[in-house]
């Protein structure tokens, strides 16, 4: 006869795809996952709970050591439960807004969580003390939020005409402020003054201010034979919208839900949907490149670029496309080979006091929340504090939305480089930058190498990083983190992992965190953005007096070997460890090791220990008495 055991991983043997499961959910996880485990232990991460409930979800995934599921039914509900104003969008269907269940308080409460929880557990004993007793839920960047930008001292366009406003300059009514068209503000170098208060434009009375709904300025889809479609999360099934809540509502004027585009674009085609600060709205219609071709070869080919002119066409055009409404406007295709300038978007935003005005390719990144632009920008700037002179090192600096603000603030006599992997971007941010030739855009692969030869270059005082959800990785953030040149990193993380990783390093290495702010820029979502500064104050200084040398090598003597370690996690963690990740976290801990362990310098592309497996390195670390707490 089996004993408990037995029995309960026979039965988890048996649980299969499909299967419905009732479950009480504890916790949340990194990516808006709920937290369950099945009467035999086994843990079930559930898409589409909230903590607290006991609901019955339904299989979607057997992995060795987890499931994954869906919420099927809801038994017991959280009281911040709500009806969902988008299924499609729901968790189990599209995913985009897989947060739309819950109440947008409690939202960013549950993402505040997930950031804790990321740097408890992954930021390592430095980062934790530091932020111990912070409240980290996501503030709000919507006009009733508290994390808004502050309304420009002076509001004007080029010709001294004005709007009134009054409170924050955030929400669509922002972006409507910073659309300012051409005419009316000309912007010298890419910013201007703005004179007055800023009226708030906002005409969508049915959506209560802050409700999160109605914010993007850009989103994807994918052309169906009528209408467009999302795919369903971890699949091939596209789902048909008949609307998109989370888009702004000049982007209803398309008419993508309809049958207006049915003979303009090829189905299966994947469209970026645009509402850019000025101009017309714009769809991009990404082609997928030739089997083989590299990604960046004759990109003007591959894309094309549709406008829809504000006022409808004329009815003899109408009436070439069957079935179209007559107060449709008729979508006008941009030639992008055939053009002689490159076709750009208008894209405005402001930190608080000047507005910048940026110029970008249609596909290009941009912030897709309609406040992001501003909101990022004035907490770079304000934590910056640039008063001229300064040198600069920007990584992934997109098209630019802190460089130029950056390269004005420092002026003829300081010196700024950014690095940026994509071309176009690239190309974007060297046209944004045209007025400051003190300010150099490059593009480049940005890892550690890269990074310490920028560094070498132009030995800055200050690093701004936003890096996409990889993060800058351990040995970027250690390249930046041993430069004593250095003395502030601004970092913008839209990974609470990868962030508490990054951090994590710099705290190790003494550094200070000056602020940490969570931020909403993604309603609705399990997505989070971080905004943190980080200061050296005097670290050299600190560990040479903080630390005794003798006490760091008494700690560094190995009491385990390296098949106890490996054994010990195994069983602990269910993870494989290798002897180089050992070696390596070993180094990093200061530990004598033996010399055949090569960990990359020159030999060999050097393999980086995974953030789960180096913090279950370091507690084998502490149970073998290797290290003190």
């Amino acid at each position: 006869m089996s004993d408990g055991k037995d029995n309960g991983e026979s039965e988890g043997r048996r649980i299969h795809e499909g299967q419905l499961v009732d479950l009480r959910l504890n916790d949340i996880a990194h990516g808006g996952l709920c937290v369950g485990r099945q009467s035999d232990g086994q843990v079930v991460f559930v898409r589409g709970g909230i903590p607290g409930e006991y609901v019955r979800v339904r299989i979607t995934e057997r992995k060795k050591r987890f499931r994954l599921a869906v919420v099927e039914n809801v038994l017991e509900a959280s009281p911040h439960r709500r009806e969902h104003l988008w299924p499609a969008g729901a968790a189990g269907a599209s995913g985009a807004a897989d947060f739309g269940h819950i109440s947008l308080d409690f939202q960013r409460e549950l993402k505040g969580r997930v950031v804790a929880t990321q740097v408890e557990r992954i930021g390592g004993d430095a980062l934790a003390q530091q932020l111990a007793g912070r409240d980290m839920s996501a503030r709000s960047i919507e006009p009733d939020g508290d994390g808004g930008a502050q309304v420009p001292d002076d509001c004007a366009g080029g010709d001294g005409s004005t709007a009134e406003k009054s409170g924050t300059v955030e929400g669509r009514g922002t972006q409507e402020y910073l659309g300012i068209a051409r005419e009316r503000a000309h912007l010298d170098g890419g910013y201007a003054r703005l004179d007055g208060d800023c009226a708030d434009l906002d005409e969508d009375s049915a959506r209560p201010a802050g409700a999160g709904w109605h914010t993007r300025t850009r989103f994807d889809v994918v052309k169906m034979e009528t209408g467009v479609g999302m795919y369903r999360e971890h699949s091939h099934e596209l789902i048909p919208l008949a609307d998109m809540p989370l888009a702004v509502r000049e982007l209803e004027s398309l008419d993508l839900f309809g049958n207006l585009w049915d003979r303009i674009i090829t189905p299966g085609t994947r469209l970026h949907v645009v509402a850019p600060a000025s101009g017309a709205n714009v769809v991009v219609a990404l082609a997928r490149a030739p089997k083989g071709a590299r990604a960046r070869v004759n990109k003007s080919r591959r894309e094309a670029v549709w406008v829809l002119p504000s006022r409808p066409s004329c009815s003899s055009q109408l009436d070439t496309l069957s079935g179209v409404s007559e107060l449709a406007a008729l979508p006008e295709r941009i030639d992008l080979a055939a053009t002689e300038k490159p076709y750009r978007l208008r894209e405005r935003a402001s930190d608080g006091h000047t507005l910048y005005e940026y110029d970008l390719s249609p596909s290009g990144f941009w912030q897709v929340h309609s406040s992001a632009p501003s909101a990022l920008l004035s907490r770079v700037m304000r934590a910056a504090e640039l008063a001229g002179g300064e040198r600069v090192l920007e990584l992934f600096a997109g098209a630019g939305l802190f460089s130029l603000p950056v390269a004005r603030a420092i002026g003829k006599s300081g010196q700024l480089l950014t690095l940026e992997g994509s071309e176009s971007a690239v190309a974007d941010a060297v046209g944004n930058l045209a007025h400051y030739p003190w300010a150099h855009a490059h593009q480049s692969w940005i890892d550690a190498q890269a990074v310490r030869h920028a560094l070498e270059q132009v030995h800055p005082e200050l690093v701004i990083a936003d890096p996409p959800r990889a993060g800058l990785g351990i040995a970027t953030a250690q390249v930046i983190a041993q430069d004593r040149g250095v003395q502030r990193v601004m970092l913008v993380s839209c990974d609470p992992a990868a962030m508490a990783r990054d951090v994590g390093v710099f705290a190790a290495a003494g550094w200070s965190i000056e602020s940490f702010e969570v931020l909403d820029l993604f309603p609705h979502t399990h997505h989070v953005e971080t905004v943190i500064l980080l200061s050296r104050k005097d670290v050299y200084e600190r560990i040479k007096f903080d630390v005794n040398v003798e006490d760091l090598q008494g700690r560094a003597s190995s009491t385990a070997t390296y098949s106890e370690i490996k054994a010990y996690i195994l069983e602990k963690y269910g993870l494989k460890v290798s002897s180089l990740y050992i070696a390596q976290i070993k180094d990093k801990c200061g530990f004598e090791k033996r010399d055949n362990y090569n960990i990359g310098e020159g030999k060999s592309k050097e393999l980086i220990c995974p953030p789960e497996k180096e913090a279950a390195i370091m507690d084998a670390f502490r149970h073998f008495g290797m290290l003190r707490d």
